[in-house]
């Protein structure tokens, strides 16, 4: 039998890729565009044993999340500038592996709480948060 010739390379969009089966990273996504709060609440979360990856935008959090163990838990601020964490929920919507992330908001606008059961969002704490309360609030979803 003659070979066949390879078949033509795809065309058209890029498929989307899937990480339906993929372990869940067991740290917290820390998205704060303020380096203060940022860093600030990686050293308390560290200092707890929570492992964090702390990012300072919408769009470093978004690419984190095309990592092959993308932490599985965001703790977001959803006042940045740029692009909010409006916008990060609304991506995160989209995504096909969705289920597979949480979302816990600690901000100072009472409005965030609006939020809650949206795109993820399991939980909304205000700002300033007492670190006792966040912690506990991290550890009930890891």
């Amino acid at each position: 039998m003659p070979d066949t010739p390879p078949p033509p390379p795809p065309t058209g969009p890029a498929p989307v890729r899937v990480h339906r089966f993929l372990p869940v990273d067991r740290s917290v996504l820390l998205v704060d565009d303020d380096p203060e709060d940022r860093d600030g609440t990686a050293a308390l979360l560290l200092a707890s044993a929570i492992p964090v990856r702390p990012v300072a935008s919408v769009q470093e959090a978004l690419a984190f999340l095309e990592h092959r163990r993308a932490p599985g838990l965001i703790l977001l601020d959803p006042r940045m500038p740029e692009r909010s964490g409006r916008d990060f929920l609304l991506a995160l919507a989209m995504r096909p592996d969705r289920e597979r992330f949480r979302v816990v908001l600690v901000s100072a606008d009472p409005s965030a709480a609006n939020f809650r059961g949206l795109a993820c969002v399991v939980e909304v704490l205000p700002k300033p948060v007492d670190p006792g309360l966040l912690v506990r609030t991290l550890r009930r979803f890891l």
